[in-house]
């Protein structure tokens, strides 16, 4: 087996440690809330399953008036289905501060 010199065994732990830290700090902003009716282009833009559209629609609509609940988010959101809606609420989205109907919630927020 090859010995690992420390020319080559730096960057490779610089890059295993990268790696964790960011599969870190994903997993704490995957489900950290996320209130649609105060949420930047940024935060929404940072969404898996958002794009620079659909955060313009949702701000268009919301600039209009806030959204009440999640069936008044699908119904004036095209592109945010039940599905959809599911999704984002896994990853920490809510409306008027409730997550979408049956989506399961982290481990860390149950009691």
């Amino acid at each position: 087996m090859p010995s690992l010199s420390p020319a080559t065994f730096r960057p490779a732990i610089r890059t295993l440690l990268s790696t964790c830290a960011l599969s870190l700090s994903l997993g704490t902003l995957a489900h950290a809330e996320l209130e649609i009716n105060q949420a930047t282009e940024a935060q929404l833009d940072s969404l898996l399953h958002v794009g620079p559209a659909l955060s313009q629609k949702i701000l268009s609509q919301r600039q209009q008036s806030p959204f009440a609940d999640w069936p008044d988010l699908i119904r004036r959101v095209p592109g945010i289905g039940p599905r959809r809606a599911r999704q984002l609420s896994h990853q920490g989205l809510t409306v008027q501060g409730q997550a979408y109907p049956g989506t399961p919630q982290p481990e860390s927020d149950k009691p």
